[in-house]
């Protein structure tokens, strides 16, 4: 499940690696009202996507990205009515909610996670080299939303990226329930949705995922027991975030498949179009119809 707008190619590019490597998959692409929806009809016809129009009261900002919070967790708890009739998962469902832009995908990752973690909802961890304190953007979203000593409790944890979560829905609906209340006491301290500065969401989320909330966390999610990530490499690795990676380490076997400096063979790859290299080769492996994108 994930919410697109604009970037008509991006968005057939994340499709059709789902289609292609994972094509058991229910894909749901959630496109605000203000989109043209035709530019991403095809991918529904084409590839099995389903299109399901919401409405985002802060439309392309950041106040957007803490809304789809609560947006995902009432489509995916049944709160929307016939917005989505018929299309709630079963309890025993997994779902990932996740970017669009920069994610493809290389192998269903369902079947790991639940192997790896049952009943859990896995968070992607990011370079382990990293931490909160010691990667400037998250020291700046931390600071920023939780003052010094917010930042001071989370220095030493490693930086979780809140664009993919994979999980048991039960545990996933705890952690959007959470995600929802953090980001509704983060826009009334900051005065309004229009305030809110972009990156707010990987805030809140690393506060949550690492349980260093202040004094008043939300009850509906625990860290520890609801909670697991998916390293950046070894073999319990799903969920692969390459910013930080540098690109000597990228590996990229005989088949055009990315596997981490370890060899591990993630299922999941985000933010690779910081290497431009490898979202070179990747396009090449999605080209652009023209007339269809």
């Amino acid at each position: 499940m994930g919410l697109v707008w604009g970037l008509p190619a991006e968005t057939a590019r994340f499709v059709r690696s789902w289609a292609r490597h994972a094509p058991g998959v229910r894909m749901l692409l959630l496109v605000p009202t203000k989109e043209d929806v035709r530019q991403k009809a095809h991918l529904e016809r084409q590839f099995g996507a389903e299109i399901i129009h919401v409405h985002l009261s802060h439309y392309k900002s950041a106040g957007g990205e803490l809304e789809r919070f609560e947006l995902y967790k009432r489509l995916l708890s049944g709160d929307l009515g016939n917005l989505w009739p018929e299309r709630r998962p079963p309890r025993d469902a997994w779902v990932t909610i996740t970017d669009v832009r920069d994610v493809v995908v290389q192998d269903d990752p369902f079947a790991r996670a639940r192997e790896l973690w049952p009943s859990k909802v896995v968070f992607g961890a990011e370079d382990a080299r990293l931490t909160v304190g010691t990667c400037p953007f998250n020291a700046a979203w931390i600071s920023y939303l939780f003052g010094q000593a917010g930042l001071d409790r989370m220095r030493d944890a490693p930086v979780s990226c809140s664009g993919v979560t994979i999980g048991a829905i039960d545990p996933l609906l705890k952690y959007l329930a959470a995600m929802s209340e953090l980001a509704a006491q983060v826009v009334a301290q900051t005065g309004g949705y229009g305030n809110v500065r972009r990156g707010s969401d990987q805030g809140i989320h690393n506060c949550l995922v690492h349980g260093h909330c202040g004094t008043a966390p939300p009850k509906t999610f625990d860290a520890e027991t609801d909670g697991a990530f998916s390293p950046n490499s070894g073999h319990r690795c799903v969920v692969h975030t390459m910013a930080w990676v540098p690109w000597s380490e990228v590996r990229i076997d005989a088949f055009g498949r990315v596997r981490t400096a370890g060899g591990t063979f993630p299922a999941i790859l985000h933010q690779f179009d910081r290497h431009i290299a490898l979202k070179n080769m990747i396009d090449a492996s999605y080209p652009i119809v023209v007339g269809k994108e």
